[in-house]
């Protein structure tokens, strides 16, 4: 216990962030990125599926966001940033956190 003003509190440990669920992550990619990264091959870029988990995995490494370029990507400046500025798309902040906690537990 930690005293505190005459009161004391319990020192408990951080309960762990809940595992992410894919239906967020599924809901993010579709609203941000399968237009140019999913199953339509005529609106397709870059050759990039991000809809096949065997394809999505060019740009990800499971378990080391650090090392993923959709990671990269999202965090990136200019040509490199997704999705791109004229697309009039953006995620948030929690959104990115989202998917790199995704890549971090396995993708």
């Amino acid at each position: 216990m930690l005293p505190y003003d005459g009161l004391m509190f319990l020192d408990l440990p951080q309960a762990p962030e809940p595992a992410v669920r894919f239906a967020e992550v599924q809901a993010v990619l579709a609203d941000r990125c399968f237009a140019c990264h999913g199953p339509d091959e005529g609106a397709r870029r870059a050759g990039l599926r991000l809809d096949l988990r065997e394809e999505a995995l060019e740009v990800i490494v499971p378990g080391d966001p650090a090392s993923s370029e959709l990671v990269a990507r999202l965090h990136a400046a200019g040509d490199d940033k997704m999705p791109p500025v004229d697309s009039k798309l953006e995620l948030s902040d929690a959104e990115r956190d989202l998917l790199a906690r995704w890549i971090e537990e396995g993708a």
